[in-house]
C-alpha cells in the first residue's frame, strides 16, 4: 500500500566560503534548514552544513537503489557524535523521524516514498541554487567529496 505524506525540506544559503576549494565548500557552506511533514514544522535550524547534508542524502538514495533499507543518520563534524537527524527504518515502507532539535514529535511514521521525494527535491533545489547564485556544480562537488572519502 502506497501512502503519501508531504515532507518538505526548505533552505536558505546564509554562509558562503571565500575559497572555492572542496574542503571549504564541504565544511563551510551553511544555511538555514526547515523540515515540514504534512504542513507541520518538524525541524528548523540555522547554520546547517548544506553540502554535508546533501552528501548524506545522495549516498542514502544510492543505497536505497540497492535495496539495503538503511537508516538515514545525519551527523555533522560540528556536533559529533550526536546525530542531528535520524530516519529510523521501521518496516518495509516506513521510517520513524527524530532530531535532537525537533520542534514537534511526529505521531506517525513517514513512508519511504515521501522521504525519497523530499530528498530528491532538496537536492534538485540546492543544485539549482548553487548553479545560479554561485556557479557551483553540486553533482561535481558531491562526486569529488565522495572520492576524497574513498581514499
Amino acid at each position: 500500500m502506497k501512502v503519501q505524506m508531504e515532507m518538505v525540506f526548505t533552505f536558505e544559503i546564509t554562509t558562503v566560503p571565500e575559497h572555492k576549494e572542496l574542503r571549504y565548500y564541504w565544511a563551510h557552506l551553511e544555511g538555514s534548514l526547515a523540515i515540514s511533514v504534512d504542513n507541520i514544522l518538524f525541524f528548523e535550524e540555522s547554520d546547517i552544513c548544506l553540502i554535508e547534508l546533501a552528501n548524506d542524502m545522495h549516498n542514502w538514495l544510492l543505497s536505497d537503489k540497492l535495496n539495503t533499507q538503511p537508516d538515514f543518520i545525519y551527523k555533522t563534524v560540528d556536533y559529533y557524535p550526536e546525530p542531528i537527524l535520524i530516519f529510523e527504518y521501521i518496516n518495509y515502507d516506513f521510517y520513524k523521524i527524530e532530531s535532537i532539535w525537533q520542534k514537534t514529535e511526529l505521531t506517525h511514521f513517514v513512508p519511504k516514498n515521501s522521504i525519497i521525494t523530499a530528498f530528491e527535491t532538496f537536492l534538485k533545489n540546492l543544485e539549482k541554487e548553487l548553479a545560479q547564485t554561485l556557479t557551483i556544480d553540486l553533482n561535481e562537488l558531491l562526486r569529488d567529496l565522495n572520492q576524497v572519502g574513498d581514499t
